[in-house]
């Protein structure tokens, strides 16, 4: 069962966004979906803030939320499965420059 969650937030600007006080009034209604909303003061990570939000979230039902957190979990592992790959790999590497630097072939006598 879903349920409908309804406040104000502020709303603010990334440091990266491209929107600023030069811009702000010509942003169209796609321009939104770049604010971050926040109950928190953002001002101190970078964010530059822009106004409030009245919000209204209409939250999913619990099977939707945990098949989400498992879809979001499992990118997070197949991350980190290629992080660690990629350095396992590397090592490997290394560990093969290493032996072709000791291993000298005999000379013919």
């Amino acid at each position: 069962m879903s349920r409908t969650i309804e406040g104000t937030l502020t709303a603010w600007i990334s440091p990266s966004s491209m929107i600023g006080p030069h811009n702000i009034n010509d942003v169209d209604d796609a321009g939104v979906f770049t604010y971050v909303s926040s109950r928190l003061d953002m001002s101190k990570h970078g964010y530059t803030k822009v106004g409030h939000a009245e919000v209204r979230l209409v939250l999913a039902d619990a099977d939707t939320l945990v098949d989400s957190k498992i879809d979001a979990l499992n990118a997070e592992i197949a991350q980190i499965e290629g992080e660690a790959e990629a350095r396992v790999t590397r090592l490997k590497h290394q560990i093969q420059q290493l032996l072709a630097i000791t291993h000298q072939p005999e000379e013919d006598a």
